[in-house]
């Protein structure tokens, strides 16, 4: 998502589970609240590509709407409230608990490097 919309760390981890839509007809639109160009909070929409990775837009489309309900995680701790106010990108402890709390920049730049 972050490669895709162009995001900087900082408004990937900035973003709740409401700034993210499903668009019939256009890639999902993801709201940008606040980022380093907009001190303001002026805000901005973003939206996202189609990846033909997923076989286009339709697959997509499907895929988004048939993936499980947000707030259903596989791990081993209780399911944190997730409400639109809710972090999208959350932090998972290593004994597998989902946090409440947000993903820090930091971490989004160790896994990308990562993941090279």
């Amino acid at each position: 998502m972050g490669f895709a919309g162009a995001f900087r760390r900082s408004e990937l981890v900035g973003l709740n589970r409401g700034d993210v839509s499903v668009h019939r007809l256009d890639g999902p639109p993801v709201r940008v609240r606040w980022s380093k160009t907009d001190q303001n909070g002026t805000g901005a929409v973003k939206t996202l590509p189609f990846a033909t990775a997923y076989g286009g837009r339709t697959e997509l489309i499907r895929l988004l709407r048939t993936a499980p309900a947000f707030d259903s995680y596989l791990c081993r701790g209780a399911v944190p409230p997730a409400s639109p106010d809710s972090p999208l990108f959350r932090s998972i402890a290593k004994q597998g608990i989902l946090s409440t709390t947000t993903l820090f920049g930091a971490s989004i730049r160790r896994r990308a490097t990562a993941a090279g």
